[in-house]
């Protein structure tokens, strides 16, 4: 009886190796491990994986970032999994040397991002992204649309540009199907499905999914403050 209930709770089942899943969805989305489909591109170097989190994963090698920080000598990953890894470290030598350990954390804290801008201060781990970096405060443009002209400051701009050209939308939601230019407009949309509303209102409170809705809830709000002077 105890089987038959599970298999009643996932009713969508793999034909290839038999795992099973509540929704279909789940399912389509595993199915793609026993092919060769990659349906999912990065827009930066073209490489193809099987799901959009990997691609998401995938983009942090362009974008530098690192979101995933070591609690005991702060140096940050790009990966979970790479930060677990690198925590073993600190548990071999707290358990040889607590010296050892503090003096890790010193050149961990030092050369972890070694290269600072001289006009703001920011700091990073290679000498090509500090470069790009400087294109903010000097204005330089150096990537051109050959469409219609229009400069950009690094690469990854006018590649992803060029889709207003091309009519290309590699980010698609994996819960309805619609398909997006940038993917910071799939994760906006993703909000429709989540709920999600990270932008609140400081005079009422009410919650708002894109800071575009809010700003305008708030103009009504200014609006409103000028009627009620003028009335007094």
């Amino acid at each position: 009886m105890p089987h038959s209930s599970k298999l009643w709770k996932r009713p969508f089942h793999c034909d290839i190796c038999g795992k099973t899943f509540n929704e279909k969805k789940s399912l389509s989305k595993h199915a793609v491990i026993h092919t060769e489909e990659k349906p999912f591109s990065c827009y930066v170097c073209g490489k193809r994986f099987r799901h959009q989190c990997n691609v998401k994963t995938h983009m942090r090698v362009h974008t530098g970032e690192r979101p995933f920080n070591c609690d005991v000598c702060g140096k940050n990953f790009n990966q979970q999994t790479i930060l677990k890894k690198h925590q073993t470290v600190h548990t071999e030598d707290k358990q040889s040397s607590p010296k050892r350990c503090e003096h890790k954390l010193i050149k961990a804290r030092t050369e972890e991002k070694p290269f600072g801008c001289d006009v703001c201060g920011k700091r990073f781990g290679q000498k090509c992204n500090l470069k790009s970096h400087m294109r903010v405060h000097t204005g330089e443009k150096p990537f051109t649309c050959g469409d219609c002209g229009k400069r950009f400051s690094h690469k990854c701009q006018l590649k992803a540009h060029m889709r207003i050209h091309t009519g290309e939308k590699p980010f698609c939601c994996d819960s309805c199907g619609r398909k997006f230019r940038h993917q910071s407009s799939l994760n906006t949309h993703m909000r429709v499905h989540t709920g999600e509303r990270p932008f609140g209102c400081d005079m009422c409170e009410r919650k708002f999914s894109q800071k575009v809705l809010l700003q305008r809830h708030s103009k009504a709000h200014n609006e409103l403050c000028v009627i009620s002077l003028n009335e007094v």
